[in-house]
């Protein structure tokens, strides 16, 4: 599909969610109502990934994804206290996009959380700031990073990171931005990437959407050059 054809597709299947999330709300039925926040969520932000990879300004879309994470998550904790939105909504990727809009948005971490472990770099990425955070997501680093199947997921994580301690305008950062795009490019022929969700940029996807981590940690690090991934708006 063109970038058009796609963002038709999503609007149709945001309608579709949009029409599933009433009717789970209406019969407080809890994963009906995670499952089509999550639907809604990629379709925002696929629309939002689309506009960007195209020039045109994603800001309404990703908006909207981090206001239905948001009000779902306080809705869905109210009909169960015991439910964690870190866990069952992507709500470390909401915190991301609002990192890029400099918006307010508050992730809840319970202690005993099992949290995946790209969960917990996007959320150390979008807000992390005490030692521990870096500490262990480094630890996390290092485990993909010797996995068969998450090698590519290591390495970028860790060009994150790399980024976020280059001087801004040196050449230092350049390299690491060349290095990142890169990076992102070979999630088109990689099985991990392919097989994941479409807005990570996997297979056909990777032409049609950018890497909105890599626009969050250029953000943070000012960098004001001509990478397709940096944040404009």
């Amino acid at each position: 599909m063109n970038p058009q054809e796609s963002l038709d597709f999503f609007a149709t299947q945001l309608a579709r969610a949009s029409k599933g999330l009433e009717v789970a709300r209406e019969s407080r039925n809890l994963q009906l109502a995670a499952l089509n926040t999550r639907q809604m969520f990629k379709g925002h932000l696929m629309c939002g990934l689309i506009k960007w990879r195209q020039g045109a300004s994603p800001v309404l879309h990703l908006q909207d994804a981090i206001r239905v994470v948001s009000e779902s998550s306080e809705l869905l904790r109210g009909w169960d206290a015991s439910f964690e939105p870190i866990e069952n909504l992507p709500s470390s990727r909401a915190a991301l996009l609002a990192s890029l809009l400099g918006l307010p948005f508050e992730v809840r971490w319970p202690e005993k959380a099992d949290i995946a472990a790209d969960v917990h770099l996007d959320y150390v990425l979008a807000e992390g700031r005490g030692a521990a955070d870096f500490e262990q997501a480094r630890a996390i680093v290092a485990r993909l990073l010797e996995g068969k199947t998450t090698s590519l997921v290591g390495e970028t994580y860790q060009t994150y990171s790399e980024i976020l301690s280059a001087q801004p305008g040196s050449e230092a950062l350049t390299t690491l931005v060349e290095k990142a795009e890169v990076l992102f490019a070979k999630r088109g022929r990689d099985a991990f990437f392919s097989g994941g969700d479409q807005t990570e940029g996997g297979g056909l996807d990777n032409e049609l959407v950018v890497d909105y981590r890599l626009g969050v940690a250029l953000k943070k690090v000012g960098y004001s050059g001509p990478s397709i991934h940096a944040w404009v708006w």
